[in-house]
């Protein structure tokens, strides 16, 4: 751009053609618009894109750096060349700054001129392609970032649903305390895993679970609150990230058996903003540092458990109050016929025994402690008279009698209870012979609980008083079951039961419901 009263040699001005928006003249092979101040300039930058403008440091209206500084506002790649027959090395800088691409100093050569013209083309080229390269680097970059962004959370939601998946699977506390460390050491490659849960009463830490620890330090390392590191973490409720094993050495030293390497992570697992517990990794595969990313995937891991533990502990809170009504509907039923006192307590804990002898699974013994004191539920529908009658029954009398497991089962049903349970209720009078009822189950059509329970149940009945006769002596009611081994009873519970009475069993004296309770604890767990 250049003042009217120094035109560039053979470069013409034709206003009628440049206000059509056409060309004002050409120079070497360029399009050439000539504006007589700054104004005018910026006016036609506006209006026309341009690439270069040639420019005078002193012109009318605004001067050649004002215009300078407009004009990079309008178009900021826009190639500028100053002209200026008094140079300065402070103009020049300020130039430089506002944006100058280049300088002319008077007298010049049309020459120059040309040649800075081609220089310029040039570089505007290289300009527009490093800017399209580096557009197509940053949007090469965004997708990138984006992927790495859907990788990250692929990955956080396949950890979240394994976990998920992990605790949903927990039978019991123990069990879901053990899943904990393993899931931990996995997550984080580490070497050392700790749990400690927060003993209130005794405002203590109590080692519960680790991995890659003695097993003597379980339920036997204890830690005050406060002391420590698991203890400060407790007491503060923050995690803590080690990267340096110097920052944390005197604690660290307090318990040594706990760390291995420089690096160890700690963080408090709340239910309800109240720390219960802390969960420790240390010693990383490979001496590597644990990360922020780790005490990430823990926090999503120790929410998660304590969610779990939380439902556990609602689910057992309403176990023990329906196992409370269990307990008064067993009462209930006991109470009218003081024969059969305490006969729900000792058919439970004797079928227990068998089930354990058998090496049935632990959930299994957890059934029979559930449903085994509710054998007999049904019986609450069965008129007084029958019940307590001295004498034998007669055929319409036995009939309402093996209503009962019916009667049993749909009263339980309302408790929410699982198959397996409501089957111990159904099929307790069943026979390895078919002859049985409710449906003439024989042999392995009957449930195997149901046949423990089953030999349990005849063997107190034959060993206890009643109204219409006195207890068998253990010798002969052994002997009885024995004799109904293949056609009323399985054999193979009746060898256990004769093997446990040989080893000297004795049903229990003091409250069945201490042994019960704790053997619910899994069902409870399952249940959650």
């Amino acid at each position: 751009m250049q003042p009217a009263r120094r035109p560039i040699e053979s470069v013409s001005l034709d206003v009628e053609r440049i206000a059509a928006h056409e060309h004002s003249g050409s120079f070497k092979g360029n399009n050439v618009f000539l504006a007589t101040d700054g104004m005018e300039g910026l006016n036609w930058i506006q209006k026309i894109e341009m690439d270069c403008v040639f420019m005078d440091m002193y012109m009318p209206g605004f001067t050649g750096l004002e215009t300078l500084g407009r004009i990079k506002q309008i178009s900021p790649d826009m190639m500028i060349v100053i002209m200026t027959g008094q140079p300065s090395f402070e103009i020049m800088i300020e130039a430089i700054q506002k944006g100058a691409s280049d300088f002319l100093i008077k007298p010049f050569q049309l020459e120059q001129v040309s040649l800075t013209l081609e220089r310029l083309t040039k570089e505007k080229r290289l300009l527009n392609e490093n800017k399209m390269l580096t557009q197509e680097l940053r949007a090469k970059k965004t997708l990138e970032d984006l992927n790495k962004k859907l990788e990250k959370k692929v990955k956080e939601q396949t950890i979240l649903y394994t976990i998920m998946d992990q605790l949903s699977r927990v039978r019991g506390k123990d069990d879901l305390f053990k899943q904990i460390v393993k899931m931990a050491g996995h997550l984080t490659e580490a070497q050392k895993v700790s749990f400690f849960i927060w003993d209130r009463e005794e405002n203590v830490l109590r080692l519960i679970a680790a991995l890659g620890i003695d097993p003597q330090w379980l339920n036997q390392y204890e830690v005050p609150v406060g002391r420590g590191i698991v203890g400060k973490v407790a007491q503060g409720g923050i995690p803590v990230l080690c990267q340096e094993r110097r920052d944390y050495l005197p604690q660290m030293e307090e318990a040594p058996q706990f760390y291995d390497g420089s690096t160890f992570l700690a963080l408090p697992l709340k239910i309800r903003q109240e720390t219960f517990g802390v969960l420790q990794v240390a010693g990383r595969v490979e001496g590597q540092p644990f990360t922020e990313e780790d005490l990430f995937l823990l926090s999503i891991l120790s929410e998660k458990a304590a969610m779990t533990i939380e439902n556990i502990a609602l689910y057992e809170n309403v176990v023990a109050n329906l196992y409370a009504t269990l307990r008064a509907l067993v009462n209930t039923i006991e109470a009218k016929d003081p024969y059969t006192m305490k006969h729900s307590e000792r058919v439970t804990h004797l079928a227990m025994a068998i089930a354990r002898k058998m090496n049935r699974p632990e959930e299994e013994v957890a059934a029979l402690a559930f449903a085994g004191p509710l054998h007999d539920i049904g019986k609450i529908g069965v008129q007084d008279y029958i019940l307590l009658k001295p004498s034998k029954l007669n055929p319409e009398e036995f009939d309402m009698i093996k209503m009962h497991p019916t009667t049993g089962e749909r009263i339980i049903n309302e408790l929410g209870i699982s198959t397996l349970e409501k089957s111990i209720i159904r099929h307790h009078h069943e026979r390895w012979d078919g002859r049985g009822y409710p449906d003439g189950l024989q042999a392995e059509e009957i449930p195997v609980l149901c046949r423990i329970i089953t030999v349990a149940d005849a063997y107190d009945a034959m060993t206890s008083d009643r109204s219409y006769r006195k207890a068998l002596t253990q010798v002969e009611a052994l002997a009885e079951v024995q004799r109904c081994s293949r056609q009323q009873f399985d054999p193979q519970v009746v060898e256990i039961l004769m093997e446990i009475i040989r080893e000297g069993y004795e049903p229990p004296v003091s409250e069945w419901a201490t042994e019960v309770e704790d053997t619910l604890l899994p069902l409870a767990a399952q249940a959650s």
